[in-house]
C-alpha cells in the first residue's frame, strides 16, 4: 500500500521563487503553483500549494510558509503516468479534480478501450464483482496500463460496449492511477445527453 502524502509540508525554495523574491516588496507572498499550469497560463485558487513570505532583504522567510487547504495535487506532482491518448488526459484530469467529469464521460464514449476478455473465449467479456457483489467490466485505456494478470483481452470502441453492461458499473486501469469506477447509470445518462440534439456537455 502507497503511503498518504502530506501534502502541507513545505516545499524546497526554487531558483524561480528565489528570482521572484528579489524584485518582490518585503511582506510579499510567493506562490508554489502546481506544475499542471505553465508560468504564463494564470490558475485557479485551488491550483496553489501554498506560499512563502518575501523578507526585509528580498530573501524567502521560509518560516512562514503557510500550506492552501484548497489545493488539488495535480496529475504530475501525484506521479500519475504521462497520458497517451484523449481519454487518459480527461481521466487524470477528472481524477485530481482538474476538469469535469462530462469531459471523462465523452472521451469515454468516443474511444476505444481495452477489456480483458474470458480466457479460451474471446468473444466474452470478463465480469467481476465489486464489494457489495455489484457487477463491474473492467477496462483500460491504453497497453502501458495494463496490469500483469490480464492474459487474454481484445481491443473495442467504448460506445459499442454500451449495450452489453446492463447495468454495469466500468472500472477503470484498476491497479494503475488514477483507476476510477464509473457507474452503470452515468454511461447510460450520458449516452442520452449526447442524443439530445441542441443540449450542451454537462447539462
Amino acid at each position: 500500500m502507497t503511503a498518504a502524502v502530506d501534502w502541507s509540508q513545505p516545499i524546497p525554495v526554487t531558483p524561480e521563487m528565489l528570482r521572484q523574491a528579489k524584485s518582490a516588496t518585503p511582506g510579499q507572498w510567493i506562490y508554489s503553483v502546481d506544475p499542471q499550469f505553465g508560468p504564463n497560463d494564470g490558475c485557479p485558487p485551488w491550483a496553489i500549494r501554498g506560499g512563502y513570505q518575501v523578507g526585509p532583504h528580498g530573501e524567502i522567510d521560509t518560516s512562514t510558509w503557510t500550506y492552501n487547504p484548497n489545493y488539488r495535487p495535480g496529475p504530475r506532482t501525484q506521479g500519475w503516468p504521462e497520458p497517451t491518448n484523449a481519454l487518459e488526459t480527461a481521466l487524470e484530469l477528472a481524477a485530481c479534480g482538474y476538469g469535469p467529469e462530462w469531459d471523462l464521460l465523452a472521451a469515454l464514449l468516443d474511444a476505444e478501450v481495452i477489456v480483458p476478455t474470458v480466457p479460451g473465449d474471446p468473444g466474452s467479456l470478463s465480469i467481476v464483482s465489486d464489494a457489495d457483489d455489484r457487477p463491474v467490466i473492467v477496462i483500460y485505456t491504453s497497453r502501458r496500463r495494463l496490469t500483469n494478470h490480464v492474459r487474454s483481452y481484445q481491443t473495442v470502441p467504448f460506445a459499442g460496449l454500451t449495450t452489453a453492461l446492463g447495468g454495469a458499473a466500468v472500472k477503470i486501469n484498476p491497479g494503475s492511477p488514477p483507476s476510477v469506477v464509473i457507474s452503470g447509470d452515468e454511461i447510460v445518462d450520458a449516452l442520452r445527453r449526447r442524443s439530445e440534439p441542441g443540449r450542451a456537455p454537462g447539462q
